[in-house]
């Protein structure tokens, strides 16, 4: 019987831990030119992604809280925005930057 109950708990803990996550997807875009491989970092590196092609980026399973979005790259002006992520959604953070 405890072996059942401390399974129990186990896959109670693991489908809590997995939820309380949304996501924060964007566009990247330099006088209407969208620019790739501009590095987008999430809390100061604590995640990194890079720009494709179209300037779409994307951060996954980000857990919920206040993060800092910091857009870099060469002759730009490293900028950067806040988003408060409260429900398991994807956050849309676009930006407008100009050189």
């Amino acid at each position: 019987m405890k072996k059942y109950i401390s399974l129990i708990l186990t896959l109670l803990s693991f489908t809590v831990s997995s939820q309380n996550k949304g996501a924060i997807t964007g566009n990247v875009s330099i006088n209407l030119e969208q620019p790739a491989a501009l590095k987008i970092t999430l809390n100061n590196n604590q995640l990194i992604t890079y720009s494709d092609a179209n300037g779409f980026y994307e951060f996954k399973e980000v857990p919920f809280g206040t993060h800092k979005i910091t857009v870099s790259g060469m002759n730009i002006q490293t900028t950067k925005k806040t988003v408060n992520i409260k429900k398991e959604e994807s956050y849309s953070v676009d930006f407008d930057l100009t050189n």
